[in-house]
């Protein structure tokens, strides 16, 4: 018989259902009496965007050893940072969503139409059509922070890609094998009950520790018309986006993969956790 496993990181990517799964992780630390990273000053991310470094504790509160069981707040994942405050046997896991997806929701929640002064019925057709033009003035540092950007390759720089790679096609390959081999699972929103199930099994939890609110996290509603046709966004996007894409296919498919590996209890398990 398994050991629930305790000592978890998960790199929180934005926009992309990733408060459901920090509530789960949160309730469960609560109530196992868990050690969390948690930011300063009543902050809501860990240094985000900026870079964590190795005995930096600046941007979080220490704990007693030095050492967490839990990290659920957005930073950008450094791995040897990581490796440094958390025990030897850590489980890394972050989430993915479609790339399109995301990006509807990042112009929703961040008003990127108003930040970008975009002024078209349909903002994202508009944006995708010449992105340069409207990303280039946008992505600088401010306020010390680091130079990142809301639209381009967003869920590869929470996983810690550097945003002046973009669009290189040997760099995002290089990128998704270094996460396939870092990151111990990937949760897939579109697939969401299915990824929870699996992960469970990961972590030897029960199904009680994997329940969650079915009730959106971080809502708002979609005041703009998407009137582009998808198929011709998602090619925009892409070319765009490249590594995301890259990220997003790679992951679902092997998502897929291992469910195929599971018994066919598996389907009963995600039937019944519905």
């Amino acid at each position: 018989r398994c050991s629930p496993r305790t000592n978890i990181v998960f790199i929180k990517v934005h926009k992309a259902g990733s408060t459901t799964i920090t509530c789960i992780l949160q309730r469960f630390g609560f109530e196992h009496n868990l050690t969390f990273m948690l930011p300063r000053n009543h902050k809501s991310d860990l240094g985000w965007p900026n870079l964590l470094k190795v005995g930096q504790t600046y941007y979080y509160i220490p704990s007693a050893d030095g050492m967490f069981n839990l990290v659920v707040d957005h930073t950008v994942y450094n791995r040897p940072l990581m490796e440094g405050l958390m025990p030897d046997n850590t489980v890394y896991v972050t989430v993915l969503r479609h790339p399109l997806a995301q990006i509807k929701s990042v112009f929703n929640w961040y008003k990127v139409k108003s930040e970008y002064g975009i002024h078209q019925p349909d903002p994202l057709g508009a944006f995708l059509k010449d992105p340069d033009r409207y990303e280039v003035p946008y992505v600088i540092s401010r306020h010390h922070r680091q130079p990142h950007s809301f639209t381009k390759n967003f869920m590869a720089f929470d996983l810690g890609f550097p945003l002046g790679l973009s669009g290189r096609r040997k760099s995002a390959k290089n990128f998704v094998r270094k996460i396939d081999r870092e990151v111990d699972f990937v949760l897939i929103l579109e697939h969401l009950n299915e990824s929870l199930v699996m992960l469970r099994r990961r972590l030897c939890w029960t199904t009680k520790d994997i329940l969650y609110d079915l009730t959106p996290r971080n809502l708002k509603s979609y005041p703009e018309k998407f009137a582009s046709s998808l198929k011709s966004l998602e090619q925009r996007h892409r070319n765009w986006s490249n590594v995301d894409y890259e990220l997003y296919e790679n992951f679902n498919r092997s998502l897929w993969e291992r469910i195929a590996k599971q018994g066919p209890d598996f389907a009963e398990e995600v039937r019944s956790f519905r």
